[in-house]
C-alpha cells in the first residue's frame, strides 16, 4: 500500500515535469493543446447537456474526434499484440509532451527483437504539420529503406 502510493506520486510527479517541460519548449503548442482540450471537454458537457454552445466556441472537429478515439479505444480492446521478430524503427519526436514511462524505446522491447530509434524534431502535434519536420522524417524514411535493401 505504501510502496503504491510512493508510485502514484512519483508518476503524477513525473506527468506535470514533462508537461512544465513541454510548456517551457513550447509554449504556443502547449496552449493550443490546452485550448483545443478545453474546448472538446466543453462540447461535450454541452452535448450531454443537450445544450448548445455558442457557434463561435464550437470546436468542428470534436465528433470527427470522439469517433475516431471511439474506434481507437475499440480497436485497442481487441487487439492481441504478438511478438515481432524483426527491427521496429521508432521515429521519436524531440519535445515530449507528455510523460512516458519508457521513454528509450516506449515500451516496445517486450515485443519486438530489435528497437532502433531514430530521433526527429519537433513534438507529437507538430510532426506531420511542419515541412521542415516532415522533410527530415522523409529523408531518415529514405535512409532507413535503402539501407534494408543493401
Amino acid at each position: 500500500e505504501r510502496h503504491s502510493q510512493f508510485e502514484k506520486i512519483k508518476l503524477r510527479l513525473n506527468i506535470i515535469l514533462a508537461k512544465v517541460n513541454f510548456l517551457l519548449n513550447e509554449p504556443e503548442a502547449y496552449l493550443e493543446r490546452k485550448k483545443r482540450y478545453f474546448k472538446r471537454k466543453m462540447d461535450l458537457i454541452f452535448s450531454k447537456m443537450k445544450l448548445k454552445l455558442n457557434p463561435k466556441f464550437v470546436n468542428k472537429p470534436t465528433d470527427y474526434l470522439n469517433k475516431v478515439s471511439k474506434n481507437n479505444t475499440y480497436l485497442l480492446n481487441k487487439y492481441k499484440l504478438v511478438p515481432y521478430h524483426g527491427t521496429l524503427y521508432l521515429f521519436r519526436a524531440k519535445i515530449m509532451e507528455t510523460y512516458i514511462e519508457e521513454p528509450k524505446f516506449y515500451g516496445w522491447t517486450s515485443f519486438v527483437e530489435k528497437v532502433k530509434v531514430i530521433n526527429i524534431g519537433g513534438h507529437h502535434y507538430n510532426i506531420l504539420i511542419k515541412t521542415k519536420i516532415l522533410k527530415e522524417i522523409a529523408e531518415k524514411i529514405q535512409i532507413v529503406l535503402d539501407d534494408n535493401n543493401q
